[in-house]
């Protein structure tokens, strides 16, 4: 009872400051992504498959750190930044489901 009342509040809190929740967000998947990177880090130590996984999970360590700490420091930046990264994603799966569909329909 009392988890369904705050879900409540913050529901509606989140609906009348958009763009405070929006930075919340944003400092949420920062800091998701920086710890992501620390396991990656941590997965290239551990992984046996030699120095090519081991470059590998090192560059995914590198770019996920970085996005993470740059999404927590410029917050802002790394909301329009996710903005953007959505945009495209769904603009390429789109693209792709259509390109998918013209060839099971010629094919």
């Amino acid at each position: 009872m009392v988890w369904g009342i705050l879900m409540l509040i913050c529901g509606f809190l989140a609906i009348t400051l958009p763009l405070a929740s929006g930075i919340g967000v944003a400092i949420v998947i920062g800091w998701v992504l920086l710890i992501s990177g620390v396991w990656h880090l941590l997965f290239g130590f551990r992984s046996g498959s030699g120095i090519g996984g081991f470059l590998w999970q090192l560059l995914l360590a590198i770019v996920y750190g970085a996005a993470g700490l740059m999404t927590l420091l410029y917050p802002l930046a790394g909301l329009a930044w996710l903005t953007l990264v959505l945009a495209t994603f769904l603009l390429i799966e789109a693209l792709s489901s259509l390109f998918s569909i013209s060839t099971s329909v010629a094919g």
